[in-house]
């Protein structure tokens, strides 16, 4: 899975993860339990805090 910086002076870090088979909605067609749990292993490796939205 590449990553690294993607704009100038900003600290983001982003990463591509390409999911065969999917279109662009997981949501509608289907499949979005294994796109949420990619995301959230990303984001607990990186030690981001996950909790319930504040929206």
């Amino acid at each position: 899975m590449p990553s690294g910086r993607v704009n100038g002076d900003s600290t983001a870090t982003s990463s591509l993860k390409q999911f065969p088979d999917r279109a662009h909605s997981p949501v509608i067609d289907g499949g979005w339990r294994a796109v949420a749990d990619h995301v959230l292993v990303w984001l607990a490796e990186r030690e981001v805090r996950t909790g319930p939205s504040k929206w």
